[in-house]
């Protein structure tokens, strides 16, 4: 980024209006083929590449736990809603089914990845009995050494069938990070999102004996909330750091009623407004800096010894489904219902629908949905938005040299070109070797990705979440999971 100037409030105001991708993936879902009868045979194509040219390069296995016992009204996760155990544990069953689908692959090959990355998401997968969990951990033993993991997480619903002493277990299973969806802490807003965790209740976790036994502790806190208020966020804030957690995510709330039935439990009128909006991610930036956290990304931050920050530090950051990541993993396998695979030049996703997810694992199929092969132009943008995204800056001689671009400039001409309006604005600068935003520009950066996202410009079709489309909005039929 450039060096620090004043920010234009009048200027942050203008783009903060629009809407965008926060760009998580690239080429997002509405571009991939949501084909049931090729998708199956193009997941297994996927995984052969991989293995045959992965060369024991680092891989991160990320597993999808779908059910929470009840609805967060703030939720764009991919969630059932069920405190039905038996139900719970049959999803495991299926779970174990498509871990052995692998570790037959694996065998049958010779070729065992090297995972060293473990992620429990969901979905709430602390709601799992103790039971539950030891089952859950014995199957990905199947195709995980957990004592060469780098890494293991696990989000936590501090709310539901859990209590501080399951740290203990938790550790003695091998999990090193912990993550907590915190998102406020004032109590209309709580109530109003349907997510009431006040900081005592995080506070018997994080002054257990146990915490020492994690890596970190991450946070995931959430403005423009209904109701929340400039000073209600800062409290959240300044609570927030008194717990010192190592890892702290603060995004934006993506309010899209449209796409999500729960959203629609508050209305837009009881949001903050955008100039609001805009106070309230420049206090938490301000606060957080000011507590000695490193900015990670435009929205993350870690404390100095924290990995993100080294990795930071080395270049070496990565975006991905996941968010960001300290890059040690590039591939992602994913695991159960609605999760993302990303291998290689290879993106796919199983089923959202649970019926079908199990149907295709019971004919020993893999329960692919959609999939998607890149091309060497979509990974050339994909990085370019990526690192927009982690640094606000790009290297035009690095991406030259990695995709086998010969004039970055001559090949983006019109990518370029339509960030005319950010150069007038002093949000970003075009420089002979490189491409970067202001610190008034990477406050939001998507507006700059959005130049190279070549399908917003008239290839292919217009973005949509993917909860829009096929199977991913047929998964909002309650009834229909359940009783599959």
């Amino acid at each position: 980024m450039a060096d620090s100037q004043s920010v234009d409030f009048e200027l942050l105001k203008k783009y903060a209006v629009r809407r965008g991708s926060w760009y998580t993936l690239y080429p997002y879902q509405a571009q991939w083929h949501e084909e049931p009868d090729t998708a199956p045979a193009n997941a297994e194509a996927a995984i052969d590449e991989y293995l045959d040219t992965a060369n024991g390069s680092p891989l991160a296995v990320y597993t999808h736990f779908p059910f929470c016992e009840r609805q967060c009204f703030f939720c764009q996760c991919a969630t059932v809603i069920s405190r039905d155990k038996a139900m719970h544990r049959r999803v495991l069953e299926d779970m174990r089914r498509e871990i052995e689908w692998y570790a037959d692959k694996f065998a049958k090959t010779g070729i065992q990845p090297n995972i060293r990355e473990l992620h429990f998401g969901g979905g709430s997968p602390s709601i799992l009995n103790e039971s539950d969990f030891e089952y859950f951990v014995e199957s990905l033993k199947l195709v995980v050494d957990f004592d060469k993991l780098d890494e293991c997480s696990i989000e936590i619903d501090p709310r539901f069938n859990v209590a501080p002493d399951k740290l203990d277990f938790y550790a003695d299973m091998g999990i090193d990070r912990i993550s907590f969806g915190v998102q406020d802490f004032d109590e209309k807003v709580m109530r109003a999102i349907n997510r009431v965790n006040p900081p005592e209740m995080i506070a018997g976790f994080l002054d257990h004996p146990a915490r020492k036994r994690f890596q970190s502790v991450n946070f995931d806190i959430l403005y423009r909330l209904p109701f929340q208020t400039v000073d209600g966020h800062r409290e959240t804030i300044e609570r927030l750091i008194e717990f010192k957690p190592e890892r702290v995510n603060i995004c934006q709330l993506g309010h899209r009623p449209d796409v999500f039935p729960h959203q629609r439990a508050y209305r837009s009128e009881d949001m903050a407004s955008i100039e609001e909006t805009i106070e309230m991610k420049e206090v938490s930036t301000a606060l957080m800096v000011e507590a000695g956290y490193e900015r990670i990304g435009f929205d993350h931050f870690a404390l100095p010894e924290d990995s993100f920050s080294k990795a930071k530090a080395a270049g070496t950051l990565h975006r991905n489904a996941m968010g960001y990541s300290t890059g040690n993993c590039i591939d992602i396998l994913g695991i159960g219902p609605s999760a993302i695979s990303t291998l290689g030049n290879w993106y796919v996703q199983n089923y959202y629908m649970l019926p079908q997810y199990r149907d295709m694992l019971a004919e020993q199929d893999l329960p692919a949905i959609r999939y998607l092969r890149c091309t060497n132009d979509d990974m050339t943008r994909r990085q370019i938005i990526y690192d927009f995204f982690m640094y606000g800056s790009i290297d035009k001689r690095q991406i030259e040299s990695r995709f086998g671009i010969s004039d970055f400039d001559q090949y983006f001409a019109a990518d370029i070109g339509r960030l005319s309006e950010l150069f007038e604005d002093g949000l970003a600068e075009d420089l002979p070797d490189v491409l970067r935003l202001t610190d008034s520009g990477f406050i939001n950066p998507r507006h700059a990705s959005e130049a190279f996202d070549t399908f917003l410009h008239g290839k292919g079709v217009p973005y949509a979440h993917s909860r829009e489309v096929g199977d991913g909005r047929k998964s909002f039929d309650r009834k229909t999971q359940i009783a599959g």
